[in-house]
């Protein structure tokens, strides 16, 4: 039984360092302020 235990528990931290590496590098760049996040006929009026 507890080899079971230990069995789930290696797994479940695999799982949750894959899922940790993958959003780190997944996550894409916010440009929630400034001119990036307009449109490029907005930022062409000057």
């Amino acid at each position: 039984m507890k080899t079971m235990i230990d069995r789930v528990a290696r797994w479940s931290l695999v799982g949750l360092l894959m899922t940790l590496v993958t959003a780190v590098m997944y996550t894409p760049s916010a440009y929630a302020h400034g001119e990036k996040s307009q449109a490029a006929f907005l930022r062409m009026r000057t």
